[in-house]
């Protein structure tokens, strides 16, 4: 994999966030059923490293599924992720990174065969970004 080249990323709602740490680290930050993950990249947007935490509040089941878009878990959720923010002294951000794959979460930079966008970024599903690191379509 050409890790060469760099991507924007920009945060999506409540999917996931991008930003700087105080350190100066970039990081991308979201849910990942049953876990808040993070991945920190430095400042020339090598990936160093993946972090997870447990839901400190658990998403109600319903039919075997997790109902993630329930509204009390959603705010325990922003809690948890604005907790791990502060300790982090995050500011929210685009962030450029390079290429990227994580075989284990299914996250990453995909480049797609069909030219209608600049590359395809997976978090949990497929988000197809422009090259301003904007989504287009899921």
């Amino acid at each position: 994999m050409d890790t060469a080249q760099t991507f924007r990323l920009r945060s999506y709602g409540k999917d996931f966030r991008t930003g700087r740490c105080a350190n100066g680290d970039q990081v991308l930050i979201g849910l990942l059923c049953p876990n808040l993950v993070l991945f920190r990249f430095d400042k020339g947007g090598t990936l160093m490293g993946r972090e997870l935490r447990p839901w400190s509040f658990p998403a109600p089941l319903r039919n075997g599924v997790y109902a993630i878009y329930d509204p009390m878990f959603q705010t325990r959720l922003a809690e948890q992720i604005a907790g791990w923010q502060a300790e982090l002294g995050f500011i929210q951000e685009p962030i450029i990174v390079r290429r990227f794959f994580d075989d284990e979460q299914w996250v990453g930079i995909e480049l797609p065969e069909d030219e209608n966008c600049a590359f395809v970024f997976w978090w949990a599903k497929d988000y197809w970004m422009n090259a301003a690191g904007e989504v287009e379509s899921t």
